[in-house]
């Protein structure tokens, strides 16, 4: 390998989770509480492209969607993965499709 004269960069990605217990389900306070915490990764990084987002593993119902789909939907460009395992777990099924819907008309 030569050495070469041009600079490397290296991007560094922004992932977005939501760590905690799995039985907690989200509500218009949690979802608030960790938007401000993900505000704040955000804004401690260089490069500020969101490109995982982690929901995975909580439940969230549509009020709690609604916050944060309206939060995400400024880094939709640069989003390319999103887990949403369990996002609808236990929900009643209106309430899941409704969920579902909001992740889906903003991705």
């Amino acid at each position: 390998n030569q050495p070469t004269d041009q600079p490397t960069s290296i991007t560094m990605t922004i992932t977005l989770s939501n760590p905690g217990d799995r039985e907690e389900k989200m509500d218009e306070k949690r979802s608030n509480d960790l938007i401000a915490r993900w505000k704040t990764e955000i804004d401690s990084a260089a490069d500020k492209s969101v490109e995982v987002v982690a929901l995975c593993g909580r439940c969230y119902p549509p009020e709690a969607a609604k916050i944060v789909a309206e939060f995400l939907k400024d880094y939709v460009g640069t989003i390319r993965t999103v887990d949403m395992s369990d996002v609808i777990a236990s929900l009643v099924t209106e309430h899941g499709l409704e969920t579902l819907g909001i992740f889906a008309v903003l991705l």
